[in-house]
């Protein structure tokens, strides 16, 4: 598909930095689409319809825009999907199994540092005590 970007941002009164806006990309981007040095990718033009209206973006365009992404979506196969789910339950199973470790260490240090404390407490009123029976 081609879009006709600066004809479209020129017609509509926008600037590279309203489009950049927009699209979330950059600048230079928008620059190399509208001097013919990249490509525009059609989720792009889907962002303009959803922003500006399907009349005024479709216009801009040399090709039907529903063929061109139905065409270009590719259904998965089944056992590639359940592969990546199955790889996402190992990553969360993974990950709160890191939290609970983590967890526990906390605590660990928690009582290490209470422990350390009571000690020098101790050792400040063993200090005071010998102190005082030498008076």
């Amino acid at each position: 598909m081609n879009f006709k970007l600066k004809d479209f941002r020129i017609e509509n009164g926008l600037k590279q930095s309203d489009l950049q806006e927009v699209l979330g990309c950059k600048q230079s981007f928008i620059s190399r689409v509208e001097n013919g040095r990249e490509a525009f990718p059609a989720n792009f033009v889907h962002k303009l319809i959803d922003v500006y209206g399907k009349e005024k973006v479709t216009r801009f365009c040399d090709s039907n825009i529903e063929e061109e992404t139905s065409t270009s979506k590719q259904s998965v196969p089944y056992e590639i999907v359940q592969a990546m789910i199955d790889e996402r339950k190992r990553h969360d199973e993974m990950n709160a199994e890191l939290i609970r470790q983590n967890g526990e260490l906390i605590e660990l240090l928690q009582e290490r540092k209470k422990t350390n404390v009571r000690m020098e407490d101790t050792a400040t009123c063993a200090d005071v005590g010998s102190s005082n029976s030498e008076k």
